[in-house]
């Protein structure tokens, strides 16, 4: 219903809109319409997936976490050949992401699927704090006090990951991280690297401890790093910090939460004078007297897919949705003519229907065409104010249709 009304109002309307659909033969049009209602339209979209727009381009990721992110979405992509493509304005991190380690080094870690990917960079990584002289020399803090850890969402696994710079005079091996419990100080096991083309990176799993921050809001979010030499001892800091990057990563799936507190569409501006009047029955058509001619006339606006590809660039999202540059979404039309053979994959309920519209037309409507197989999932990569996110979106787009 929320595509069959974008559509109606794309047709009455004049600028372009980023919205693509069946021309009747094998192309397709651009839809016009106001600025306006374009901006409508674009704001009901991102309600319904549940994104907020960023007001402002703002500062951009850490280039690690961002390579890592998109790379990260290829392999999560890689059999949906048109969502790799990424938007314009991100086609550096397409071309920076040609070979990624993950699969080979992580995936044993994640022994569940999931809905969304959230990473974030720490508010800072200092050193000279009062716990990191307490705990001992060469430690820094590594800082997540202004990240929000309340998600709707079930975690699955959190990581941290480190990455260094080409010019520095350590690597990601001389990493180690620890966090601490009451005074005490502990060391993480040792992380697991992985390449992305020619950049190293070092993951540490820290699921526990995240999955504390979010039990107790009131926890300090705080990790601590040292960096060793060769030989396991720890180095001063000092000029090595500017070298490393840093930043968290979750891995969740939606659980009833999430769909308890998402907001409700909004989709008022597509709404029809008329939606709530109800057919009382007094104008149906008498049930004529004789045999009944049940062979519809031929038809060429049969039940079928038609094509609806939606632009993000078109729509103005370049500065916020990294990939993919837009998707099909597809839709079905056409009539439901008697008889449904198996060409309209009708169900029984259909031919039923389609049995008593012909001999009371105004008691029940025709059969209706509609989507009878969806594709897979949609992804989408986001920025979200401090984040970079990667979020799956099920039924997006309309491969068969049927009449039902």
């Amino acid at each position: 219903m929320y595509l069959r009304g974008l559509i109606i109002l794309c047709l009455h309307l004049a600028t372009i809109c980023g919205i693509y659909i069946d021309n009747d033969d094998g192309t397709t049009r651009e839809i016009k319409m106001s600025v306006r209602d374009k901006n409508k339209i674009a704001k009901q979209m991102l309600t319904a997936w549940g994104i907020r727009r960023p007001g402002s381009r703002g500062v951009d990721p850490d280039s690690y976490l961002s390579l890592f992110m998109a790379s990260a979405y290829k392999f999560h992509t890689d059999d949906l050949e048109d969502e790799i493509r990424f938007n314009p304005s991100y086609s550096d991190l397409d071309s920076k992401t040609t070979y990624f380690g993950y699969d080979r080094k992580l995936r044993g870690v994640l022994d569940h699927d999931f809905d969304v990917i959230v990473a974030f960079e720490p508010k800072h990584i200092v050193t000279d704090t009062p716990l990191t002289d307490a705990l001992g020399s060469n430690l820094a803090e590594i800082d997540f006090s202004n990240e929000d850890t309340d998600y709707p969402y079930e975690l699955v696994h959190a990581g941290l990951y480190f990455a260094v710079d080409s010019d520095a005079d350590f690597s990601v091996k001389n990493v180690q991280l620890y966090y601490t419990v009451a005074d005490e100080i502990i060391k993480m096991p040792s992380g697991v690297s992985f390449p992305i083309n020619d950049t190293n990176f070092v993951a540490f799993n820290v699921s526990k401890i995240v999955e504390g921050w979010m039990r107790h809001p009131e926890m300090s979010r705080r990790l601590y790093v040292r960096i060793t030499d060769n030989k396991g001892k720890s180095r001063p800091l000092d000029g090595l910090l500017s070298h490393l990057h840093a930043f968290g990563v979750g891995f969740f799936i939606e659980g009833d939460e999430y769909y308890k507190n998402r907001h409700p569409r909004d989709a008022g501006f597509l709404e029809d004078d008329d939606a709530n009047e109800i057919d009382d029955g007094t104008s149906s058509t008498p049930i004529p007297d004789g045999p009944i001619d049940v062979i519809a006339p031929p038809r060429t606006d049969t039940c079928r897919k038609r094509a609806l590809f939606i632009d993000f660039s078109d729509l103005g999202w370049t500065d916020f949705i990294v990939a993919p540059h837009g998707y099909r979404a597809n839709y079905c039309a056409g009539g439901c003519p008697f008889p449904l053979d198996g060409i309209y994959h009708p169900t029984n309920h259909a031919l039923f229907q389609t049995l008593v519209h012909l001999l009371h037309k105004n008691v029940t409507g025709e059969a209706l065409c509609a989507p009878t197989m969806m594709d897979k999932s949609m992804s989408l990569l986001f920025l979200d104010k401090n984040q970079v996110r990667i979020k799956k979106y099920a039924d997006m787009s309309v491969t068969e249709c049927g009449c039902q």
